[in-house]
């Protein structure tokens, strides 16, 4: 009877998919993933995408903006207590969490682009090295005819595990086997 109960509350949160393990998360809670400290805030509509084209400075985010697709922001405190930099991605196409350490679960269609500092021309943080804490912007661009709640964002955060590379010179960073991760959910503020 206690392990139906488990599986029936694990179900509702979303942490049987795959064998996932999730943790309810929400805005202002802090998020270990193994390496990282994450505090996700907000959840911003971008409404003037022009201007975020003026701040950013990247080609994978030049070519989504492209496609007129719709774009989110997630604002998130990360400190890294670790000793390694972490890898946080950009632009990946696929939805597959071992490329990137954030997902976004609620959308068909999506590309995550990457992760920006508050300020500067040439901003993408790409690894974030350890013993530093920022505050970041996590974008995403979304087709609008392929999400499921447009009003709302789910994002998953995937726990990191530090492994050796095929060639045993470098280590990399992959997610955990069973797929544990913090999902956090929320109203998408401004344009959202």
């Amino acid at each position: 009877m206690a392990l139906v109960s488990v599986l029936a509350v694990t179900a509702g949160f979303g942490g049987l998919d795959k064998g996932s393990a999730a943790t309810q998360v929400t805005l202002g809670e802090t998020y270990d993933n193994g390496m990282l400290q994450l505090t996700p805030r907000r959840f911003d509509g971008i409404c003037d995408v022009e201007q975020l084209r003026r701040g950013t400075s990247t080609y994978s985010l030049e070519k989504a903006l492209e496609k007129s697709w719709r774009v989110i922001a997630l604002y998130v405190t990360v400190e890294n207590l670790g000793n390694e930099a972490v890898e946080l991605g950009s632009a990946f196409k696929s939805k597959n969490a071992s490329e990137a350490p954030f997902t976004l679960a609620d959308a068909v269609e999506y590309e995550y682009f990457g992760a920006y500092r508050p300020s500067g021309r040439f901003n993408n943080v790409f690894a974030f090295p350890p013993g530093k804490k920022l505050d970041l912007t996590l974008y995403w661009g979304v087709a609008p005819d392929k999400w499921d709640t447009p009003g709302t964002a789910t994002i998953r955060m995937y726990d990191l595990e530090l492994r050796e590379d095929v060639n045993g010179t470098v280590r990399i960073f992959h997610t955990t086997p069973i797929a544990r991760y913090g999902n956090v959910s929320a109203a998408i503020q401004g344009c959202g």
